[in-house]
């Protein structure tokens, strides 16, 4: 039987496996072709280029910039810190020299004889003494001695009138709040004081006073009223003062009690009362009795009382709370801008 099969064809023979592999390796190593046109990527290389620049010279401004400033901010410290220590070296020269004349001084004076012996002590306290004596104003140190300096330099000065001048003393002899009037008579002038307790008397307020018995009570007043007429004489009586009149005001409750008040009676009309200012104390003083002391500045407290009238004294008639049974441990304030009485 004879073979009627298609005959076989030549088969192409097939690649080595190394020679596909190196196939494959070319076309991976093979770099992508840019598109475009070639203006295109020329532009945008330049761009690229230029952005690239002008960030690089900003970065160089900056750098400047800052550099700049770290210069000058080091120059001010330097300057700062020059004159800081040019400050502390002065304070530091100063303090020492300040030291070294101390220390000089001090072993010139443990040196010095009169030191030793006390002579240098005594001229210094006679030198001190003269300017007290000649009122010099830089050794006043409290209230008292500016007004009594003060007072010295009115009564000496010519230039202020009579009336002007006895006012002006007349206020500065007087506690702060005190009402003052100088009114004409012929050829003189009437001086009136009118003052507040509470503003001379230490521990005094309303109607409390530290005073505990009217002996007490009046002793004080009378001391302070011929203390205001000593020094309202001593330095304006050459002025010209016809008559003069020491008031003396308190703030009291004023209350009465019947007799026939019971205790609860008694304690409700105390815690009722009203406080009223009201003259509890007068001094008054003509010119003639005032001729007997010559020299009211070297006057003592007795020598005034004595050439003082006493022309009212309701004193007798105040009432000494001791506790809070009396009513009076928290007083009611009087009415405000009601004036002293003479």
């Amino acid at each position: 039987m004879a073979d009627h099969g298609i005959p076989n064809s030549p088969r192409s023979p097939e690649p080595p496996e190394d020679a596909q592999l190196d196939e494959d390796d070319d076309e991976l190593a093979e770099e992508p072709k840019p598109s475009g046109p070639l203006w295109l990527r020329l532009c945008s290389y330049l761009s690229l280029t230029a952005a690239i620049g002008w960030l690089g010279w900003q970065w160089f401004l900056g750098s400047a910039q800052v550099r700049a400033e770290e210069a000058t901010f080091a120059k001010r410290l330097a300057a700062e810190l020059g004159t800081s220590k040019s400050q502390s070296d002065a304070e530091e020269a100063k303090l020492r020299a300040a030291r070294e004349k101390q220390d000089s001084e001090f072993q010139a004076e443990i040196r010095d004889p009169a030191f030793l012996d006390g002579a240098r002590a005594r001229e210094r306290h006679e030198q001190e003494w003269q300017r007290r004596l000649d009122h010099d104003p830089q050794l006043a140190k409290t209230n008292v001695e500016r007004n009594l300096v003060e007072m010295e330099k009115v009564s000496a000065d010519s230039a202020i009138a009579p009336q002007a001048a006895l006012e002006k003393i007349a206020a500065l002899a007087s506690p702060p709040g005190s009402r003052v009037e100088v009114t004409p008579n012929g050829k003189a002038f009437d001086v009136k004081i009118a003052f507040m307790l509470t503003a001379v008397l230490r521990g005094a307020s309303g109607g409390v006073t530290r005073q505990t018995s009217e002996a007490g009570l009046h002793h004080e007043v009378l001391r302070l009223s011929a203390q205001i007429a000593r020094d309202i004489l001593a330095y304006g009586g050459s002025r010209g003062v016809a008559a003069l009149s020491v008031t003396c005001n308190q703030n009291v409750l004023a209350l009465i009690i019947p007799a026939t008040a019971t205790p609860n009676e008694a304690q409700l009309l105390r815690s009722n009362a009203k406080m009223v200012r009201e003259k509890v104390f007068h001094l008054a003083l003509d010119t003639t009795p005032g001729l007997a002391l010559p020299d009211w500045r070297s006057a003592s407290f007795e020598e005034v009382a004595r050439v003082l009238r006493v022309d009212f004294d309701a004193l007798d008639s105040i009432e000494f709370a001791q506790s809070d049974a009396a009513g009076c441990s928290a007083p009611k304030a009087a009415e405000p801008g009601v004036p002293l009485v003479f």
